[in-house]
């Protein structure tokens, strides 16, 4: 079984570096350094390669403690329940339970989301309820949230949660605070336009106040590390503190220094969750790492979020079955195919295609979602599951071997052998649901003929 996390680390350290850097450097100008630093580079990097570790890259010194903020992000684009259809897929309650058991491993911390839950309303209502079973701080809103309206938000239960908490057209915004441990956190949100340096802006100021009641400042925004430098350095002519920790955007995971702040870009994969850990020196921050996971596929689900996701499609199928036509319809194709070819019928009835919509039945997720390439009835029936032949009969003979077929009696076409095509197929086995389909070795696999 594979690992459940991998992890990429980053390591960003400030202060306390004056006169021994100097030493340092004055060290490495000697004749010959370079030759022994690069020896001794390649000794530490063999010795750290042979034992990957998920550990913290150094103990913090005496007097100092760690504080882990959690990040994670884009749920839109996870499914609340990982496709057995996909390989390597992960689903809402997958990283629900990853997350529960990386915020367990590293204590004291705080869990936040920044933005972009869903696009649907039914969707958000679930992705909500995980958000809360497992224990989220805050949420920054997103353009999708918006989207969907702040009504819906308010609806799903998320206004607890949402950073601001104000419409953006709104003055500054609030910031938040949370206790971590003995650490006193402080969070604010800019307004969700990349192209609306004003709202940037008016996150950054306040910045100050917020300061006064906490000991370290992120705030949380739709900006570049460009444009959060350029404000900062107009910031900083000012003579105003910057905040300790900047939460943007960009093409990938980054930490980079911008003076006395951190600036950190999330990945936008929702199967990443990011850590950032605060080393603090009594109440000043002395360093800040960044390390980002990966869930993995074979990760176990958070029995609480799992709960919510089985609701959200039982209440689905639910609502299915109680369209389900019962009203005479014609006899399927694969049972008219059988009056000439009844050993390939006789096949068809014990291969998992025929069978492919009672094994959403029998798991629970007979939803449209995932019909059309589970049923040709529901597919070619207008959306509607068909009572002849059982409980939508699955995937057809006309389905592979020629969608001619399927609006006429077999006995109407003229006789021919109809090869099973490659593109028929990938009607359903797509790259996205079947990333390790190879046609010819299938191919091989069904032959019934």
């Amino acid at each position: 079984m594979a690992p459940e996390w991998s992890t990429t680390r980053h390591l960003l350290v400030r202060g306390g570096l004056g006169s021994p850097m100097a030493t340092v450097r004055g060290w490495m100008k000697a004749p010959g350094r370079w030759f022994l630093l690069a020896f001794f580079g390649i000794l530490v990097s063999s010795f750290g390669s042979a034992a990957p570790s998920n550990a913290p890259s150094r103990k913090p010194s005496q007097g100092t403690t760690r504080v882990h903020i959690l990040v994670t992000g884009s749920t839109f684009a996870l499914a609340p329940e990982a496709c057995g259809c996909r390989s390597g897929d992960i689903g809402l309650a997958q990283r629900a339970g990853f997350v529960s058991r990386l915020r367990a491993r590293f204590t004291p911390s705080l869990l936040i989301d920044t933005g972009d839950l869903a696009t649907r309303p039914e969707a958000l209502n679930v992705v909500a309820g995980v958000l809360r079973a497992v224990g989220y701080s805050a949420v920054v809103v997103g353009p999708l949230d918006l989207a969907v309206g702040r009504g819906t938000l308010d609806a799903a239960g998320l206004r607890p949660l949402l950073l601001p908490e104000h419409p953006p057209a709104a003055a500054t915004p609030r910031g938040r605070v949370f206790t971590v441990g003995q650490v006193r956190v402080g969070i604010v949100a800019a307004a969700v336009s990349p192209d609306a340096p004003g709202a940037l802006e008016d996150a950054l100021s306040a910045v100050p106040a917020l300061r006064a009641q906490s000991d370290v400042v992120i705030v949380a925004c739709r900006a570049t590390a460009k444009q959060v430098a350029a404000q900062l350095g107009t910031r900083s002519r000012a003579g105003v503190q910057p905040p300790d920790v900047v939460l943007g955007i960009g093409p990938r995971a980054t930490l980079v220094r911008l003076g006395r702040c951190a600036f950190v870009c999330p990945d936008p994969d929702p199967a990443v969750v990011h850590r950032l850990t605060l080393e603090m020196h009594g109440r000043r921050k002395s360093h800040t790492t960044w390390q980002t996971y990966r869930v993995s596929p074979h990760s176990p689900a958070d029995p609480a979020a799992q709960r919510i996701v089985d609701a959200f499609y039982g209440k689905q199928e639910k609502a299915l079955l109680a369209e389900y036509s019962r009203d005479a319809s014609p006899q399927p194709a694969s049972l008219q195919c059988g009056e000439c070819h009844a050993k390939a019928v006789a096949w068809w009835r014990a291969d998992l295609h025929a069978r492919a919509a009672q094994t959403l039945k029998s798991r629970h997720r007979l939803v449209p979602q995932c019909l059309p390439c589970h049923s040709e009835t529901y597919a070619t029936g207008g959306g509607k599951l068909i009572a002849a032949g059982g409980l939508a009969d699955g995937i057809q003979c006309t389905s592979c071997h020629s969608p001619a077929l399927e609006q006429s009696a077999p006995r109407q076409v003229p006789h021919q052998r109809l090869e099973v095509s490659e593109a028929a197929c990938r009607r359903c086995h797509k790259p996205n649901t079947s990333p390790d389909f190879d046609f010819a070795v299938r191919r091989e696999r069904i032959r019934h003929w």
